[in-house]
C-alpha cells in the first residue's frame, strides 16, 4: 500500500511541474489557436467564466444571455456544471484563472491515478503501472487537446471507470456498484457524450472477457445516467431544439476519420507537421485530419512492449486484441469496412470517428504495461526507463502551446472600452478569415503578438469576457431557428481576400437583429457607409444607428408558415423592421393602426427579465429579440401569458392597451424532472450506502469478525 501510494505521488508530482507555469511567476493562459479562432480562448476559459460567475451568485447557468441573443449554456452541457472540479474549484476560488488551471491538474490527477488504479487491479505490477499512467497523461491524445477542456474532463474519466467495472464485475460489494454509477454520472457531467461511448464499449468489451455480474453492472449504469437526468433531460431537449436533432448525416458523421498515416505519430508526434510552427496541413486539405484528433504520440519503449506483450496467450492478451481490433476499425470512419455504421445511432450523433483513437491508446499503453510487468527487470533499471521516458514526453510538449499571462490578455483594450459604452449587440465580421489565412500558414510560434488582435474582436464567446452582448454564440450544437437567421445573413454577407461586401438586405438583417455595432476584420463595402467609432489593429468598429432595441412594440404582421416565405417576406420592401413583425400562423396575425406605444426594460438577471410597458394601441404584439426557446414564461401584471415565435428566431407576446408590468422567467420543466430524477436515484445510493453502515457498526456491537461481516455480504 505505500509503495502504491508513493507511485500516485510521482503520478501527482509530474502532472504539477508541468502545469505549474500557469500559476507562477503570474496567473497564466493557455490561448492556442485553432481553426478559425481559438478553443481555448473563445470556448473553453469563456464558459468557465461564465460558470465563474454564476456559482459565485448561487446559481447555475442555466441561460446566457449574452450569446447569440440568448443560449441554454446549461442544456448544451459543455459548460460542465455539475461536474465536482468544476462545481468547486469555480465555486470556492475567487480568481478564475486560477480555478479554471486548477482544474487542468484535476483532470490529470484523476486521469494519470485512474489510470494507475485500472492497471493494478487488472494485475499489472506498481512500476508498469507509474509507466502507463505516466504515459497515457502525457500522450498525443491529452496534451494537445488542453484548449478542448470538456473534452479533456470527459476522456480523463474513462480509465477510473474501468477500474471501477472491474470491481463491480468480479467483487460481490454493492458498494463498488454505487462508486462505479456515480462515477459514470461524472463522466455524464462533462457535458461530453462521446467520450461516455468510447467507455462504455470499453467496459462492454471488458465484461465479456471477465464474465463477471453483468446485471450489477448495468444497474450501475442506470444509476449513473439517473444520477445525471437533471443534466441529460435538458441536453435532450436542447437537442430536439438543435440543427442536429436527427443526427448527422453519414457523411458529416464520417468526415473528421482517421488517415492510416497518422500512425506514424505513436512515436513521432510532429512528423506530419507541427501547427505550432503551421505546417501542419489544414483540415480541408489533410482529408478531415486534426492534429489533436489524430495523434498518438507515447514514445518508441511503449511500442516495444506492445510488440513483446502480444506475443503472449493469457486472457488480458486476448481482450487488448479485441479492443485494439475494434477501435482501429471504428477510428478509421470511413477508411473503415464498418463505415456503414456512422449511419445509425448513436454513432450518427457524433462526429470525428477518430476519437475512437482514445481507447486505441489506452489499449496499446495498458498492453504494454502488462508486457512490462511481466519482464524480469531489476527495479532500478526499470525506474531509470520510467524516469527518461517521463522526461522525453514531457520536453515533447513543454513548448507547444501557447501560453501568455492572464491579466495582460483580460485587461480589456481602449477598443473594447470603446465599445462597452454602446448599447445593443455585436456582430463580428471577417475574424475567422483573417485568423485562418495568418495561423494556418505561421503557427503561433513567436506570433503571439500578431495573435492578440483577436483581443479587438468581441466574437463569440469572448465577448463575456468584456461583458458585451453578441449576436452569434460559439458551441458544439446550434439551435434551429438562430442558425436559420445565420444562413439567410450568411447568404447577403461575401467575403474576399480584401473586403467583406454587405448588401442591402443583409444591412437590414443586421438592422432587424439588433446588431448595433459592427466589428469587423476587414473593411466593409456597404451601400450606405456606416460611422466608425473605433480602429485598432486593422480591426474596426461601426456604428449601426438602425439596429432595432432588444425590446419594441409593432401592430403590423406578416404570416410566414415556411422558411422561403420568410426570407420573401423579409426582403420585401414592404416589410420594415421596427414596424411589422414576422409571425409563422394566422393565429398571430395582427393589423393595428396607429403608435403602439413604449417599452423598456427595467431590471434583468439572466433568468428574469421585468419591463414596463406604455400602450397606446388596443393591441399590440411585444417583441423581445432574445432567442425563442422552451421553458421561458411570460405574465402581464401577474397573468400568464402565450409566449410565439417572432422574426423566425425571437420572442413575441400580445399586449392590451395600457401601462403594464412583464415579466420573463426562465423555469424550464426539463431541469425540474430531471432533478427529481436524480434526486431519486442519488437517494437510492445514499439509502444503501447508509444501511451498509448500520449494518456494518450492528454487526460490530454484535462482536462478529470480519470474516463473518464479509459472509454476510455475500
Amino acid at each position: 500500500m505505500k509503495r502504491d501510494i508513493v507511485a500516485l505521488f510521482a503520478i501527482a508530482s509530474v502532472i504539477i511541474i508541468f502545469f505549474f507555469r500557469l500559476f507562477w511567476p503570474e496567473p497564466s493562459l493557455i490561448v492556442t489557436p485553432d481553426f478559425g479562432r481559438s478553443d481555448a480562448w473563445h470556448f473553453s476559459f469563456a464558459t468557465k467564466l461564465a460558470l465563474s460567475e454564476s456559482l459565485k451568485r448561487g446559481q447555475l447557468p442555466l441561460w446566457e444571455p449574452r450569446l447569440g441573443g440568448g443560449f441554454p449554456l446549461f442544456a448544451e452541457g459543455q459548460v460542465g456544471a455539475l461536474f465536482l472540479p468544476n462545481l468547486i474549484l469555480f465555486k470556492i476560488i475567487s480568481n478564475p484563472v486560477v480555478a479554471y488551471n486548477a482544474t487542468y491538474i484535476a483532470l490529470f490527477l484523476i486521469l494519470g491515478w485512474g489510470m494507475y488504479a485500472w492497471l493494478r487491479v487488472i494485475g499489472c505490477s506498481r512500476i508498469a503501472s507509474l509507466f502507463g499512467a505516466i504515459t497515457i497523461v502525457f500522450s498525443g491524445q491529452t496534451i494537445p487537446r488542453l484548449p478542448h477542456h470538456t473534452l479533456l474532463e470527459s476522456l480523463s474519466m474513462t480509465p477510473l471507470i474501468l477500474a471501477l467495472a472491474h470491481q463491480v464485475l468480479t467483487k460481490k460489494n454493492l458498494l463498488w456498484v454505487s462508486l462505479f454509477a456515480f462515477t459514470l454520472s461524472q463522466q455524464l457531467f462533462t457535458g461530453s457524450p462521446q467520450p461516455v461511448l468510447l467507455t462504455l464499449l470499453m467496459v462492454g468489451i471488458y465484461a465479456i472477457f471477465s464474465r463477471g455480474s453483468l446485471i450489477k453492472l448495468a444497474l450501475g449504469v442506470v444509476l449513473g445516467v439517473g444520477i445525471t437526468a437533471i443534466q441529460l433531460l435538458p441536453s435532450a431537449e436542447m437537442l430536439r431544439e438543435s440543427t442536429s436533432s436527427g443526427g448527422f448525416s453519414p457523411e458529416e458523421a464520417s468526415y473528421y476519420s482517421f488517415p492510416l498515416v497518422h500512425l506514424k505519430t505513436l512515436i513521432a508526434p510532429f512528423i506530419l507537421g507541427n501547427p505550432k510552427f503551421g505546417t501542419y496541413p489544414p483540415f480541408t486539405t489533410f482529408d478531415g485530419s486534426i492534429f489533436w484528433e489524430n495523434n498518438l504520440y507515447i514514445g518508441i519503449v511503449p511500442i516495444v512492449l506492445l510488440i513483446l506483450g502480444f506475443a503472449r496467450k493469457d486472457k488480458f492478451t486476448i481482450f487488448f486484441w479485441t479492443l485494439f481490433l475494434a477501435s482501429f476499425l471504428l477510428m478509421l470512419g470511413k477508411h473503415s469496412p464498418l463505415y456503414l455504421l456512422y449511419s445509425v445511432w448513436p454513432l450518427n450523433l457524433f462526429r470525428v470517428p477518430s476519437r475512437f483513437a482514445w481507447i486505441f491508446l489506452i489499449t496499446i499503453v495498458s498492453a504494454a504495461s502488462w508486457s512490462l510487468s511481466r519482464k524480469n527487470i531489476i527495479s532500478i533499471v526499470a525506474i531509470l526507463l520510467i524516469a527518461l521516458h517521463t522526461y522525453q514526453l514531457m520536453t515533447t510538449w513543454w513548448d507547444y502551446h501557447a501560453m501568455e499571462p492572464a491579466n495582460q490578455w483580460l485587461t480589456a483594450t481602449p477598443f473594447i472600452n470603446t465599445i462597452q459604452t454602446s448599447q445593443g449587440s455585436v456582430r463580428t465580421i471577417g475574424s475567422e478569415r483573417i485568423h485562418n489565412s495568418f495561423f494556418l500558414k505561421n503557427g503561433w510560434n513567436g506570433n503571439l503578438d500578431r495573435f492578440q488582435f483577436l483581443r479587438n474582436v468581441p466574437a463569440p464567446n469572448s465577448n463575456l469576457y468584456w461583458d458585451i452582448r453578441q449576436t452569434e454564440v460559439y458551441a458544439g450544437r446550434f439551435l434551429k431557428r438562430p442558425s436559420l437567421v445565420e444562413s439567410l445573413l450568411g447568404s447577403e454577407i461575401k467575403f474576399s481576400d480584401a473586403v467583406a461586401t454587405i448588401s442591402a438586405q443583409g444591412k437590414r438583417l443586421l438592422d432587424l437583429y439588433h446588431s448595433s455595432t459592427i466589428v469587423s476584420a476587414l473593411p466593409l463595402d456597404i451601400e450606405r457607409p456606416l460611422p466608425i467609432i473605433s480602429n485598432n489593429q486593422n480591426v474596426t468598429a461601426y456604428r449601426n444607428r438602425q439596429a432595432l432595441p432588444r425590446a419594441y412594440l409593432v401592430t403590423q404582421t406578416v404570416v410566414a408558415p415556411t422558411l422561403n416565405k420568410a426570407a420573401e417576406a423579409l426582403a420585401n420592401p414592404a416589410f420594415i423592421p421596427g414596424k411589422t413583425v414576422l409571425v409563422h400562423d394566422e393565429a398571430f396575425s395582427l393589423t393595428e393602426e396607429g403608435a403602439p406605444g413604449s417599452i423598456k426594460i427595467i431590471s434583468e438577471t439572466p433568468t428574469r427579465v421585468i419591463m414596463q410597458a406604455d400602450v397606446k394601441s388596443s393591441r399590440t404584439i411585444l417583441v423581445f429579440a432574445d432567442t425563442y426557446y422552451p421553458g421561458w414564461q411570460a405574465t402581464i401584471d401577474g397573468n400568464p401569458t402565450k409566449i410565439f415565435p417572432v422574426n423566425i428566431k425571437e420572442r413575441g407576446i400580445f399586449v392590451t392597451s395600457g401601462d403594464h408590468t412583464i415579466i420573463w422567467e426562465y423555469h424550464p420543466e426539463s431541469i425540474r424532472m430531471g432533478a427529481w430524477i436524480s434526486a431519486l436515484s442519488l437517494s437510492i445510493i445514499t439509502g444503501y450506502l447508509v444501511w451498509r453502515a448500520w449494518i456494518r457498526i450492528h454487526q460490530g456491537a454484535s462482536g462478529l469478525s470480519p470474516d463473518s461481516w464479509r459472509s454476510h455480504d455475500r
